[in-house]
């Protein structure tokens, strides 16, 4: 959210500078002006390439396909509202020119698209909560999915009606700025820096902490109760001698643990941890510098401010990297334009796409040393299994 910030990082309107001073200002905005350019391409890039691989995915129809491509668009809009308009306002006009009832409608849209990116990433972990913890009950609950996102968006856009009222153009320095009316009323400045702060942070770390928190433990619990896989021994020509009760019982359990936690459903959770740790890491300084501020703690300065304003920004444009170095399909589906494929060989998320060998399938790539010819269909069905799991239960 643009929270008050233009009254910490539009300093150079505050003072008469020498000539020094002004050779340094400017200076100072010219790397804002490259680090916005920056993020702004960054974020329109990197998710409309998400975008992009999520239409012509095979599996779009999967649940996290579908909050990813949430997630995505709220980034976007991030990138417009938030990055493009610090870039017109601090580097070209550096006074608002647009008027009051502009100043609130971008204010307004301002905050509700960075709550829309939490609120997103809550929608995202409860489904993958409820995809792990409930499984059965669970299963092609697409309704709920929609339910869910649909109120991922509508909430940040009610509770943002606070800029409404809280910003309006003010006349300051050497021109007219859209700012926050509460810098002489402590009182509420506090109440409304702890609000902004709770719907745009806490509220959502306590809600996906839980149910993170509750799936590893899940899974901790789903593992041990598998035991360990019990591995046929096999003499000196190679012939497979199982274990036929062990092995028949150790199937058995495999089998039925495959479909409470599938591999699949485990990578989509190291993804949506990865964002998880990123929103963390993005927005926390950001969060404790203004709450210590409001609270007249600490004094930061003003190219202190300039630089933690930027980092939920940054939040949008990492969020896309990590789609690439977790997610497989949208690799795959990036990798099917040649500039993008090229450079898969250099990246280290994921190589670079080679033509499939004709007449190969993946069921071929099973142990041949397992004569045993219930082994080997057992091996066979699994990578069958993994196969379908892989394509329908994201």
């Amino acid at each position: 959210m643009d929270y008050n910030m233009d009254n910490y990082t539009d300093f150079w309107t505050e003072m008469t500078p020498t000539t020094k001073e002004v050779s340094r200002i400017v200076l100072y905005r010219d790397l804002q002006l490259i680090v916005l350019w920056s993020l702004f391409i960054s974020i329109l890039i990197g998710n409309g390439a998400v975008l992009f691989a999520l239409y012509t995915v095979r599996h779009k129809k999967s649940r996290m396909n579908f909050f990813v491509m949430n997630l995505a668009i709220s980034d976007i809009i991030v990138g417009f509202f938030e990055v493009l308009v610090q870039l017109i306002h601090r580097g070209y006009t550096g006074t608002w020119e647009t008027g009051n009832i502009a100043c609130k409608l971008v204010k307004y849209i301002q905050a509700a698209s960075l709550t829309a990116s939490s609120c997103q990433l809550v929608a995202l972990s409860v489904d993958r909560y409820l995809a792990i913890i409930y499984p059965m009950n669970f299963s092609g609950r697409s309704r709920r999915a929609h339910m869910m996102a649909a109120a991922a968006w509508i909430t940040p856009f009610i509770t943002s009606i606070t800029s409404l009222h809280i910003f309006e153009i003010r006349e300051h320095g050497e021109g007219t700025q859209c700012w926050m009316v509460l810098e002489n009323e402590n009182l509420k400045l506090k109440l409304y820096t702890i609000y902004v702060m709770c719907i745009l942070f806490f509220i959502p770390l306590v809600v996906i902490l839980f149910c993170y928190c509750s799936i590893i433990i899940t899974i901790w619990k789903k593992s041990k109760m598998m035991g360990p896989n019990i591995k046929p021994a096999s003499n000196k020509k190679g012939n497979n001698y199982d274990n036929l009760k062990a092995d028949e019982g150790s199937r058995s359990h495999r089998a039925s643990s495959r479909g409470l936690i599938p591999k699949a459903k485990v990578k989509t959770i190291y993804i949506t941890l990865s964002i998880v740790i990123a929103f963390v890491l993005c927005w926390s300084p950001f969060i404790f510098t203004y709450l210590l501020a409001a609270f007249q703690v600490i004094q930061p300065s003003a190219k202190l401010m300039a630089v933690i304003a930027n980092l939920p920004a940054i939040n949008s444009a990492v969020n896309p990297l990590i789609y690439g170095i977790f997610s497989t399909n949208l690799c795959r589906e990036l990798k099917r334009i040649p500039v993008i494929n090229w450079f898969a060989g250099v990246l280290p998320c994921c190589t670079a796409r080679k033509k499939a060998e004709p007449g190969f399938t993946r069921a071929m790539y099973t142990r041949t040393e397992n004569t045993n010819m219930d082994y080997s269909v057992t091996t066979c069905e699994q990578d069958s299994e993994r196969i379908k799991l892989g394509q329908t239960s994201k």
